[in-house]
């Protein structure tokens, strides 16, 4: 029996180094892990910060168009008939075909009033419909 104690007690020594020993090397491990699990969850925060942020950018940016766009009327005014004069036209006969008639100065003043027509329809941003005769 004695022999068999003398045997068992270091056996169980060496059982119990080895034990702790095994899980003594696992723990850098785990810190190193830990560590890392830290440092991704400070990522994911930082992360959902800066999405916030530009969220409520872009929603600030967003009143801030609404308002802009509430704040300017839409200006569907026909034309004043002052400027019409100004530029040389009336209504009636902004659109009008040019009547095609004679001579080399004729057809020079034909092709002034079609540059100051053309003009004119830039300046009040409109445009005729096409004509079938052209």
């Amino acid at each position: 029996m004695r022999r068999a104690r003398v045997i068992a007690m270091p056996v169980a020594a060496l059982v119990a180094v080895a034990l702790l020993g095994g899980c003594s090397s696992s723990g850098p491990k785990a810190n190193d892990l830990a560590a890392q699990d830290r440092l991704v969850v400070t990522a994911n925060r930082l992360e959902s910060i800066r999405v916030a942020a530009v969220e409520q950018r872009l929603a600030r940016e967003r009143q801030a168009y609404e308002l802009a766009a509430r704040e300017v009327p839409p200006t569907t005014e026909p034309p004043t008939p002052e400027i019409l004069r100004v530029l040389g036209f009336t209504i009636d006969d902004l659109c009008a075909p040019i009547p095609r008639t004679g001579g080399r100065s004729q057809r020079r003043e034909e092709r002034m009033s079609e540059r100051r027509r053309r003009q004119a329809l830039y300046y009040l941003n409109l445009s005729c419909p096409p004509s079938p005769t052209r």
